[in-house]
């Protein structure tokens, strides 16, 4: 791990981690949603564009210019790795996903098996970004760094949000 990492990880609270929980959603067949879910999924992805955009600009702020210049948004419609943003810092990718919540705290933080699978693979250089109150003026980020490591040693709990049962 070099510097700017652990520069960047001892911004975090890394006492708090034994309050979350990871809760790995398996890609389910979407329904088409009624009026009250559109309306929902609207006001989800306005918290979501504006949790992006408030860790966009804390990378922006705090990345040395050489490690900024690489920085971009990776997940998109077409494109899904696990992760939605991402950074090379001496030629490792960097990949950060990005939770956001107008609370000001979050417990149980959700992942698709595409963000399982990429915080696996990744290991260090994988890290959620949870922003809290994302569309206040006073917004909080908190950043959880190797999560698959954390939830090995006990310090971040994993809750399967559904069982499926499989054939042989």
């Amino acid at each position: 791990m070099n510097n700017f990492q652990n520069q960047l990880l001892s911004k975090k609270a890394e006492g708090s981690l034994k309050k979350y929980y990871l809760k790995i959603i398996f890609d389910l067949p979407k329904k088409c949603p009624g009026r009250a879910e559109r309306k929902k999924q609207k006001q989800s992805n306005q918290v979501k564009a504006a949790g992006e955009q408030i860790a966009l600009d804390y990378l922006r702020r705090i990345l040395p210019y050489h490690i900024q210049k690489s920085l971009h948004r990776v997940a998109s419609k077409e494109e899904t790795p696990g992760w939605n943003c991402e950074y090379k810092d001496n030629s490792e990718v960097i990949a950060i996903t990005i939770k956001a919540s107008e609370s000001p705290e979050i417990s149980i933080i959700e992942l698709s098996t595409n963000e399982w699978d990429a915080a696996r693979i990744l290991k260090k250089n994988y890290n959620i970004f949870l922003v809290f109150q994302a569309l206040t003026e006073n917004p909080r980020i908190e950043i959880i760094n190797d999560p698959y490591t954390k939830i090995n040693s006990g310090k971040i709990t994993l809750i399967p949000s559904d069982f499926r049962r499989m054939s042989l």
